[in-house]
């Protein structure tokens, strides 16, 4: 038995390798470049770096409910042929919170939003790198992806999340 789960693992790995998608500055070398921040600045991309997991910069996203500090930020679009199932790979790193939103928001040709969404919440994660997992089912129209982070912290709750290496596979089978 364990060596079917190998045998999976090792499929999925080379799934994994069959097509990678480009993530525009999805590792941050480029700091802020081509993501959107809200007005509210509770997001930055440079920290400490103890925290970075590659060099230079990672995304954070904190946000604290009594001190009224929110944000939002939305990644670069991201070219990507529906339909299909794509897998998005990302590290991230929580410190605090857990009503982190992150949604992938999906668009036609013409950057016309399509009603359809992939969300789950991330969080604290002890303070260690590891890996977040994401399937995206994408629509026939589907041209574009987006990252949405919208902290959503409960009273008396702070969120603070770093994110790193973003990557997008699809899997030919």
């Amino acid at each position: 038995m364990k060596s079917g789960v190998i045998l999976a693992g090792l499929l999925a790995a080379s799934a994994w390798a069959s097509e990678v998608i480009p993530f525009p500055n999805g590792s941050f070398d480029e700091g802020e470049a081509r993501w959107f921040f809200s007005r509210e600045r509770g997001v930055q991309t440079r920290a400490t770096a103890e925290f970075f997991r590659t060099a230079p910069g990672a995304l954070r996203v904190y946000a604290d409910a009594d001190k009224k500090i929110m944000a939002r930020v939305d990644s670069p679009f991201v070219p990507v042929k529906g339909p299909g199932i794509v897998e998005l790979r990302y590290a991230i790193c929580g410190f605090a919170g857990r009503h982190l939103n992150l949604t992938v928001r999906q668009y036609d040709a013409q950057k016309n939003f399509l009603p359809i969404e992939n969300w789950g919440e991330d969080g604290d994660t002890g303070g260690k790198w590891v890996t977040g997992l994401r399937e995206i089912l994408l629509d026939e129209k589907t041209a574009y992806i987006q990252l949405r982070f919208l902290p959503l912290p409960a009273q008396g709750e702070t969120i603070d999340v770093f994110y790193d290496d973003f990557e997008i596979g699809r899997a030919h089978v």
